[in-house]
């Protein structure tokens, strides 16, 4: 699972792909064009997504492949109340 932080105005989202090296993607709250904000259930996580432009994000760690998505991560039903405040400060970061 993903680790995703917001502080500051940027958004980071830290991940362990299918190798052992983590990835680190970073990005501005402004430069965020869309959101998609799915609830977890009991038979499928939860998702947080970002629709940012490829030239405002920067990525450390492995190189970006184009199956992964560097700007979502999913998440566990006890974190459901904490992803949609999330969302909620990010969204009033961009306006």
């Amino acid at each position: 699972m993903a680790h995703i932080q917001f502080e500051d105005g940027w958004v980071t989202i830290t991940s362990k792909p299918d190798g052992p090296q983590q990835v680190t993607t970073r990005f501005r709250a402004g430069d965020i064009k869309a959101t998609r904000y799915r609830s977890c259930t009991t038979w499928r996580n939860g998702e947080l997504r970002f629709t940012v432009p490829p030239s405002y994000a920067t990525f450390e760690g492995r190189a970006k492949t184009p199956a992964r998505d560097d700007h979502s991560i999913e998440f566990a039903n006890e974190q459901n109340a904490a992803a949609a405040q999330l969302l909620a400060a990010i969204e009033q970061a961009r306006s």
